[in-house]
């Protein structure tokens, strides 16, 4: 069975053809512009492609038919679909084959490798990321089934909680709740952004998968949360999070998101009222430690004491306000050294005063 990842030159232009459904005209005309798929050329000049080249046709497709442009989708494939013989460590491939055969006890190995070699931050962007991609490569070309795939991401979802309880909670730092939106079951990612925010200092409070938004107002407000932090990867979860948006309403925290209908659309989260983080959780953290360390913002306006801030102070939306969160390096405050843990929930560090203005409008796009 042909490996997604393998890029063994195999097939011709027409079995590509028949195998995808994409005409080899319309591969022709892709090569042409964008440069994508990069088929090899035998001794006669015909094209070749190879397994993954057919993973990132398949990828481009399923974009497709979620309405995003062929241009947008192949700098989606770009991104996401790396030739892994390139960017991939060889800890990935082993790991793939072993949930999928399944031996648990196999990838458990290899995971505690992984963390004898590398930080918890490269473990799960390195490794575990990779992996999952991957199997959904495998599941998207039909290689493998929705319990091959679900099964693998259990296991990994273990294993992430297992981390995000070793990363500990700082009661002292900023509480941020974290959460997937209604509807919304794919929670792996968020649980990557949830551990790396642990381990700098913030107090996550994790919520996850299919959580309404009613639920969520209530429980941030009774742990004096200065942040919300949503996932949406599915067009279900969605439609039902603007459906379900009024429940919002009055809470004035920043609300940020991520999650693949981000990444396709990230001017979505500027009509939900957000700002889009971008589809790292390195990226993101680094952005939110610098929020609630006062840099990103003024000390005055996130004070917590809005009869001290002037009128137009507290009219600046949270689009405004994320646009300055655009100009500060990635990796900033939070690995100068400086100490959150006093930045609680009464202190002058507080994002609390932050209006969640559904209308905000700006720049969203990182």
């Amino acid at each position: 069975m042909a490996h997604p990842s393998d890029t063994t030159a195999l097939y011709t232009a027409s079995e590509v053809e028949t195998r995808t459904g994409v005409p080899a005209t319309t591969l022709r005309q892709w090569e042409r512009r964008y440069g994508f798929p990069s088929p090899s050329r035998t001794a006669g000049g015909y094209r070749l492609y190879s397994p993954f080249d057919l993973a990132c046709i398949a990828f481009i497709q399923a974009r497709q038919e979620e309405g995003v442009p062929v241009s947008r989708a192949v700098e989606l494939a770009r991104e996401h679909l790396a030739s892994p013989s390139a960017q991939e460590l060889p800890l990935v491939g082993e790991l793939v084959r072993a949930l999928l055969r399944p031996d648990h006890r196999e990838a458990g190995r290899l995971l505690g490798q992984a963390h004898a070699a590398f930080s918890a931050e490269e473990v799960m962007m390195n490794v575990m990321q990779p992996t999952l991609s991957r199997i959904g490569l495998l599941w998207e070309s039909g290689e493998i089934t929705v319990a091959h795939e679900h099964q693998a991401s259990a296991f990994l979802k273990v294993r992430l909680s297992q981390m995000l309880d070793a990363a500990g909670n700082n009661e002292l730092g900023p509480a941020v709740v974290v959460a997937c939106g209604p509807g919304e079951h794919h929670e792996v990612g968020l649980m990557m952004l949830a551990v790396t925010l642990r381990r700098k200092g913030i107090q996550v409070h994790y919520l996850g998968g299919n959580t309404p938004l009613a639920d969520t107002a209530v429980y941030a407000r009774s742990v004096g949360a200065q942040a919300l932090l949503f996932s949406l990867n599915t067009d279900d979860s969605l439609e039902q999070f603007r459906t379900d948006l009024h429940d919002l309403s009055g809470l004035e925290i920043p609300i940020f998101f991520g999650g693949q209908m981000l990444n396709l659309r990230p001017a979505l989260a500027q009509e939900l009222g957000g700002h889009y983080l971008g589809a790292s959780a390195t990226k993101a953290t680094s952005a939110l430690m610098a929020l609630f360390s006062g840099e990103a913002f003024s000390g005055e306006a996130f004070s917590g004491n809005s009869d001290k801030a002037s009128s137009g102070q507290q009219a600046r939306t949270v689009a405004e306000k994320a646009a300055a969160l655009q100009a500060l390096p990635v990796g900033g405050p939070a690995e100068s050294g400086r100490d959150l843990g006093s930045r609680g929930p009464g202190s002058s560090a507080s994002a609390r005063t932050v209006p969640a203005d559904p209308g905000a409008s700006g720049e969203a796009d990182e």
